[in-house]
């Protein structure tokens, strides 16, 4: 399957969700459409073209754009500017212009005028109080006397009178109809004289047509579109641009949206050939947002081509010229955004964060970016974190902050830490303070200092090729982080080994300042804190399209445990399958875990990839297969607890050595086990006890193992169990021992309430 971008999501200010992937356009969702939709709108890209028809009350020098608007009134940036329309319905020459009240106008030749027609005066040298919009009243065939006008001067020579249109004829609009975001069409044109004001002339919700006509005098026109600002600022000509479609993470951040992080794609491998404009993916996901694209094969970061064109369903690239290297079936290489629109290199582009205009959180204006600067030691920028006023950009080695009041591009950026973060999705903030991973481990930041605190699970983030758990940095896009305010948890789930997607949550209680390593049976992949009756609920995806309720009950992905047996003991198995005769299987436990509880086999966890009502079949073999001592549960979550090392008593007494421990008692048949682990080993200590039997305090023992099982089901929940007694000696003999307690919940859950160990030091 090709690899796609791991999308960020954001909140806007009225409820609508934005989301960012970098290698399409961003998106929206109201929450009320069927679907998404990119976000913004695109400009149109024909300059209109003007004609006029007739004569009227139309006059000036006029020019015209168009725009896009959407159903939710939001528009586009302006289409290019049409060419200059002088109105010259009637052009008249003008010979006199007498200095009274009201001026009376002579034309060379018969002006053709009726009282109350409109005519603009231009030119008059001395009486330039002639020179306007006037309404006429008509004298002789060569006169006329301008309605509320009084001369200021002698008329020294000049003029030209020109009568207005009827009608202007609009053309080249362009066909909008593809565009699905598009409600209707906006024509705007200025009045005489004016050409920073602009208006509504008409509207048009026929997006295929090409064509249109106005007869709007400038008393007619409709809603006033200023283009500048006193101050020079920019409000309607290029302000309203799209969203970047090649940045991956978006944040909203006091009612604008920040776009930052390029997402280069790099994923699976391309056959090109010498001399070919061609080049075809292998296990790709090309997308359309890649025309314009810049191609690097092999590493050659010098050689670059840009792709002119995207075949998505065939998933080829066209050049826009031939690939000049050597042919390859099987390439690497890399596709980046192009830097033309924004005139930055690759390297300042990638530390550049876009921002929306305030409240207008998909217009965005390329122009006004911010631009970092060059840290070598800071590594990739990987987010943006608000804090309440404050935002910081997330670099993998470093935090900027970034102050501004009311434009970013104004404000300044200063270093507020040597630590980073992998990326946008692993951090959490609780209250105030930031809980973030990095290479180098997880830190509470808190704007002006940082705080180291996963010293107890270090080993996870050290190279060390001996470690039995180690976190695989190859797919770190994948990490992500969630805070579950109901259990005061925050849960980092990241790759151990060679695992691409997440199976496991390194746990941290921030009250008590515990941590610990959850490992679940498939793949986990995205986060998010819901709400379920009322009270806060963590929501975690998993594969086959699933919705898990964390920590909602105590059987993995089992949405109905009343449906079909939930546990038993097997019967019969197979290398892919396990039997019990007296069940009766649902259907729908397919994709859920089945885990081995006790007996042979214990421990192992496998996925069901269909089942009978008496048959389960697995997605993998079994490593040691289950036999008629083997009981099994669907379902269930299995934990460990594990404490730290603790040296035994060396009195010279004879000292009991051993465990108590005290559970909350289950009323369902459940088995906890037990073990301990003696001077730094890994493996448990065998139990020396001769032949297997089972206790009356609840514990079960069998010969030549290690673990004690714990029947939870005993109705006080006390066990206690003495290992042996031994009195300290010279000699080299065992010092340090560990307890680990292990089970898989049923639907009940497990609780260890308290646990004492005897004869080691405190």
């Amino acid at each position: 399957m090709p690899r796609l971008h791991i999308p960020t999501f954001a909140e806007g200010n009225d409820g609508t969700l934005y989301c960012a992937r970098g290698d399409r356009n961003i998106q929206r969702w109201d929450g009320l459409a069927a679907a998404w939709i990119d976000a913004g709108l695109t400009a149109p890209v024909n300059a209109v073209t003007m004609g006029t028809t007739s004569t009227g009350l139309i006059y000036g020098n006029l020019y015209a754009y168009q725009r896009y608007v959407a159903l939710d009134g939001r528009v586009s940036n302006l289409s290019p500017v049409s060419t200059e329309l002088v109105i010259a319905g009637v052009t008249k020459t003008i010979t006199n212009v007498t200095n009274a009240t009201p001026i009376v106008i002579t034309t060379s030749a018969s002006h053709g005028f009726s009282t109350n027609n409109r005519v603009k005066i231009s030119g008059v040298i001395g009486t330039r109080s002639a020179n306007g919009i006037w309404l006429v009243t008509n004298i002789t065939a060569t006169t006329f006397s301008l309605q509320n006008s009084s001369g200021n001067g002698t008329y020294m020579g000049g003029g030209t009178v020109r009568q207005g249109v009827s009608q202007i004829d609009y053309s080249n609009l362009g066909d909008a109809s593809s565009d699905t975001r598009i409600y209707k069409r906006q024509i705007l044109r200025n009045k005489d004289g004016n050409v920073n004001v602009f208006y509504v002339d008409k509207e048009l919700t026929n997006l295929a047509t090409t064509t249109s006509s106005s007869t709007n005098d400038e008393d007619d026109l409709g809603e006033a579109v200023v283009l500048l600002g006193v101050n020079g600022e920019d409000l309607n000509v290029t302000r309203h641009a799209e969203p970047p479609n090649y940045k991956k993470v978006i944040i909203n951040h006091y009612s604008r949206l920040f776009a930052v992080v390029d997402a280069p794609y790099k994923w699976g491998g391309v056959a090109v050939t010498n001399a070919s404009t061609t080049v075809t993916g292998i296990n790709t996901a090309f997308t359309s947002v890649m025309a314009g694209w810049e191609l690097f094969v092999n590493g050659d970061a010098t050689t670059s081509y840009t792709v002119s064109s995207v075949n998505t369903s065939a998933q080829t690239l066209t050049l826009d010229t031939a690939y000049g290297g050597t042919t390859d079936p099987f390439a690497l290489y890399e596709l980046r955004p192009a830097r033309s629109a924004t005139g930055l290199d690759s390297r300042e582009e990638r530390r550049t964060l876009y921002y929306s205009e305030s409240g207008l959180p998909e217009s965005f204006n390329l122009n006004k970016g911010v631009t970092l600067s060059e840290d070598h030691e800071a590594g990739e920028m990987t987010g943006l974190m608000p804090i309440q006023t404050r935002l910081y950009v997330l670099f993998e080695n470093r935090i900027y902050r970034l102050a501004y009041s009311n434009e970013p591009a104004d404000g300044d950026s200063v270093e507020a830490s040597w630590r980073g973060c992998v990326n946008q999705r692993s951090w959490s903030i609780v209250e105030e303070s930031a809980y973030i991973m990095d290479r180098q481990g997880i830190y509470i930041f808190a704007g002006n200092y940082y705080e180291p605190i996963s010293d107890a699970i270090q080993p996870l983030f050290e190279r060390d090729t001996k470690a039995k758990y180690q976190i695989n940095w190859n797919h770190q896009e994948n990490f992500f982080s969630v805070h579950d305010p109901r259990t005061e948890t925050i849960r980092w789930f990241i790759s151990l080994g060679c695992e691409r997607f997440p199976r496991w949550a390194l746990r941290y209680h921030y009250r008590i300042k515990q941590w610990c390593l959850e490992e679940y049976p498939f793949a986990v992949s995205c986060g998010a804190l819901g709400d379920l009756s009322g009270v806060p609920q963590l929501y975690c995806g998993a594969t086959a399209r699933r919705i898990l309720a964390l920590g909602h009950g105590h059987l993995d992905g089992i949405p109905n445990s009343t449906l079909g047996t939930i546990r038993g003991t097997a019967t019969a198995s197979t290398i892919l399958s396990i039997s019990d005769s007296t069940a009766s299987f649902a259907s729908d436990s397919v994709g859920f875990p089945v885990q081995i509880t006790s007996g042979t086999g214990a421990g192992q966890v496998r996925i069901i990839s269909s089942a009978t009502a008496t048959k389960l079949t697995l997605v993998e073999p079994w490593a040691t297969l289950p036999d008629t001592t083997s009981k099994y549960q669907v379902g269930g979550i299995r934990w460990k607890y594990r404490t730290g090392w603790f040296r035994f008593l060396q009195s010279g007494q004879r000292e009991v050595r051993g465990m108590e421990l005290m559970i909350r008692p289950t009323s369902l048949e459940s088995y906890m086990a037990y073990r301990k682990c003696l001077d730094n080993s890994d493996t448990a200590a065998l139990e020396q006890v001769s032949a297997s039997y089972t206790k009356a305090n609840g514990l079960q023992m069998t010969s030549g193992e290690g673990d004690v099982l714990i029947q939870t089901t005993k109705a006080t929940g006390l066990f206690k169990h003495d290992t042996d007694a031994h009195r300290g000696q010279d000699s080299d003999g065992i010092r340090y021992v560990r307890y680990e307690y292990e089970g898989v919940t049923n639907a009940e859950g497990h609780q260890l309430r308290n646990v004492i160990l005897h004869g080691v030091l405190a």
